[in-house]
């Protein structure tokens, strides 16, 4: 999903209605606006976790430039997407960090059927860049002993 738009036919819609400021922003030539294949080509050839680092980080420094003085909080929660069950496969799960503060999702990760929120929690925070003076809030389902660093089990699960 781009902008709203759910199909690479809205996408490339998009596009060519955007006001020139706007293409030019976005590095596009006004006068030669990709087609809807072009696009379509473009975003499957994106590898998704290079293509969400790369955003979140943006995002982190937009977020982080624009609170200089408060500390920031992160939430962490998983979510079930709706309407990703299909006959073959169980509904997809994602688990994302979001900052408080902005409503920005700074990171995410997937959590499939072979393992869950706790095991999936530290690579997501491996997503983050930098945590220092950050509180990190988590749902019931993704904290346990192991994951808090202040818990007596920390220390041997190497949290």
């Amino acid at each position: 999903m781009l902008a709203g738009y759910r199909s690479y036919a809205a996408i490339a819609e998009w596009v060519n209605d955007a006001p020139a400021p706007t293409a030019v922003a976005l590095g596009i030539d006004p006068d030669r606006r990709p087609s809807e294949a072009m696009i379509r080509r473009l975003l499957q050839a994106l590898d998704p976790d290079l293509l969400t680092a790369a955003i979140g980080g943006w995002l982190a420094t937009r977020a982080a430039a624009a609170q200089p003085t408060a500390k920031r909080a992160i939430a962490v929660d998983g979510k079930t997407l709706r309407g990703s069950r299909t006959t073959d496969t169980a509904a997809r799960h994602v688990m994302a960090a979001c900052d408080q503060g902005t409503g920005i999702v700074l990171a995410s990760t997937d959590v499939n059927g072979k393992t869950n929120e706790i095991t999936r929690f530290q690579p997501l925070l491996d997503q983050l860049d930098d945590l220092r003076d950050t509180v990190v809030t988590v749902t019931r389902c993704t904290a346990s002993a192991s994951t808090s660093p202040t818990s007596p089990n920390a220390a041997r699960t190497g949290s």
